[in-house]
């Protein structure tokens, strides 16, 4: 693939290596940056593939790569491994501003990986960014959310990623203004993490995900009624393993309920519980 003489017509790419025995795709990701055939890419998804610091600056720099909007990385058994080395160096590169989405998945940032799309020089192009499973804890989440490195973000997820008591629930001026999407599901977030949220600084929102953490009917409500967050057009939400026994009972009132919002609300999504 890295050595095809092909004519460049491809638009996306995915590989998925799943290989766990060390005799995997392990210098196809520093090659594909210099791969001819792939200028016309605008998406590049490596999923499973070995990627470390020197990588994700050969892809993000690359000549080559001239066309790319997407770049999706995610481990599965093989480790993407990341750290401020190259993650400084790529974000600090203009060639970054022709990234429209990002996706790192199950790559452990942390706390330093967070700073640096805090700090981000040439992320202002960036709509969409996934940091799922990045072990980023509440302060790495405060850091991307108040970040002042991505006026123009749409989309933002953090999935998976250790909050929990004391979690953020501010959303700093710059995404306040463009944010549309948030996603914060399975991070053991309650309902007094809700109501410190629709009482913080007004949204933009129209979708938020918050499955699978621990809201009650009571903290689904407040999202429904909370003023400061604009008509919703989609909002998913479900129970925890423990909790999913009382939301089948409270659940047929709520239902009721939502004819009231009938003329604001799009679609709601329950799922995960018995009722």
């Amino acid at each position: 693939l890295c050595e095809s003489t092909a004519t460049p017509t491809l638009r996306e790419l995915t590989i998925i290596e799943a290989s766990s025995k060390g005799r995997g795709l392990e210098p196809a990701a520093g090659e594909l940056a210099s791969a001819a055939w792939l200028s016309q890419v605008r998406a590049l998804r490596l999923v499973g593939l070995p990627v470390n610091d020197a990588d994700l600056v050969a892809l993000v720099t690359s000549a080559r790569l001239a066309q790319l909007h997407t770049l999706q990385l995610e481990s599965l058994a093989t480790e993407v491994k990341l750290t401020r080395k190259g993650l400084v160096p790529a974000l600090a590169a203009p060639e970054f501003r022709r990234l429209r989405e990002l996706v790192l998945s199950n790559v452990s940032l942390k706390v330093p990986g967070a700073r640096c799309f805090a700090t981000a020089p040439h992320a202002d192009l960036l709509e969409r960014l996934t940091l799922q499973q990045c072990k980023l804890g509440n302060e790495g989440a405060r850091l991307v959310l108040e970040s002042p490195a991505l006026p123009a973000l749409t989309s933002l997820s953090l999935g998976y990623n250790m909050l929990g008591d004391g979690a953020p629930v501010c959303v700093g001026p710059a995404l306040a203004r463009t944010l549309r999407r948030l996603q914060l599901s399975l991070n053991g977030l309650d309902d007094a993490w809700v109501r410190a949220f629709v009482a913080a600084r007004p949204l933009a929102l129209t979708h938020l995900e918050l499955r699978s953490n621990g809201l009650s009917i009571a903290g689904v409500r407040m999202l429904i009624e909370a003023g400061t967050l604009p008509p919703l057009e989609s909002i998913s939400v479900s129970a925890s393993k423990h909790g999913a026994q009382k939301w089948g009972h409270e659940l047929g009132s709520l239902v009721v309920d939502l004819g009231d919002f009938s003329g604001s609300m799009g679609r709601w999504r329950f799922d995960h519980f018995d009722a």
